[in-house]
């Protein structure tokens, strides 16, 4: 599941996943604005087909936060279901 969340971030702000590193700043490292946060939660819908709000990704701050943020809400799909 990390791989495609480092495609996701990767398509949401248009760097290369060689160029991103846990610890960067979704705002102040990669330069995310409200366009792009929204295309991230577009694609985390679409592709794991869980919800993720905006207010979520800027309170999870960076790439790692994000990560686990969404292994997060993975595992407690799969608990669900």
């Amino acid at each position: 599941m990390d791989d495609e969340i480092w495609v996701m971030l990767s398509d949401a702000t248009g760097y290369d996943r060689a160029d991103m590193k846990e610890s960067d700043d979704l705002i102040l490292d990669l330069g995310m604005d409200s366009l792009e946060l929204a295309r991230l939660e577009s694609e985390v819908e679409s592709r794991l087909s869980v919800t993720l709000t905006s207010e979520q990704v800027r309170e999870a701050g960076t790439v790692g936060g994000v990560m686990a943020l969404l292994r997060r809400l993975m595992a407690e799909k799969d608990t669900v279901n």
